[in-house]
């Protein structure tokens, strides 16, 4: 039995993969298909971002959320509160509002003693 089940699980985790995709491009069209702040529209590159931040607060008090299609109903129920950033646009946001410290967990420092990470240190 254990091997009938091992042998079918490539093409069943293909499908699921693609299932994902398939709702994650419906998903992209139905919030506009391009980053709000510069217009960038390749896929691959665009995220959903909570306007007002409090994604990790949401997925901890919601734990129902981390199934892709579930969470994709909730995104639909509720487009306010959500909006389409390409990857770049994401980053400098979450920098500008000193939301990176909180994504990391710990805090960010300039440090000019350390050239070779490029200024950064994480304490």
């Amino acid at each position: 039995m254990k091997a009938k089940a091992l042998r079918y699980r490539p093409t069943y985790n293909e499908r699921r993969r693609q299932q994902r995709n398939r709702d994650r491009l419906a998903l992209l069209e139905y919030m506009g298909n391009k980053c709000e702040r510069c217009g960038f529209s390749d896929w691959r590159a665009l995220q959903i971002d909570h306007i007002n931040g409090g994604g990790v607060r949401e997925q901890k008090e919601a734990p129902h959320l981390k199934n892709p299609m579930s969470y994709y109903l909730h995104i639909k129920a509720r487009p306010e509160l959500y909006q389409l950033l390409c990857a770049n646009c994401n980053w400098i946001k979450r920098y500008e509002r000193k939301e990176v410290a909180e994504v990391w967990g710990k805090k960010v420092v300039y440090n000019r003693r350390r050239p070779s990470r490029g200024g950064l240190h994480v304490d």
